[in-house]
């Protein structure tokens, strides 16, 4: 099983569109992959902590994937693009969604 870590604009977003929109890229990237896939959970729904607190734990859940996708729109947000610098910065394998199709960053 392929753990996937979902990178994506959340900002102004419901938790329960923010989950559908995951279920609909982990079914893509299963279809890319060829092999089953798990979500490393990436939605924080914890008042208590900051934005950046928030960020911090992203990165570490991140650092447990197999695979970072980017899904579309992520160059538009703070957080997206500070997982991309750490993702490229430590090797992580990643995938990006370019409208329906995925795509491995080489």
């Amino acid at each position: 099983m392929q753990k996937i870590f979902v990178s994506m604009p959340m900002r102004d977003l419901f938790e329960d569109e923010i989950r559908s929109r995951q279920e609909t890229l982990l079914k893509k990237v299963g279809e890319y992959l060829g092999k089953p896939v798990m979500l490393v959970e990436t939605f924080i729904n914890d008042g208590k902590l900051t934005a950046l607190e928030c960020l911090g734990e992203l990165i570490k859940r991140m650092a447990g994937a197999d695979w970072v996708l980017f899904a579309s729109g992520w160059e538009t947000a703070r957080g997206c693009k500070i997982e991309m610098a750490c993702a490229l910065q430590y090797n992580k394998k990643i995938l990006l969604e370019n409208g329906s199709i995925i795509q491995e960053v080489n």
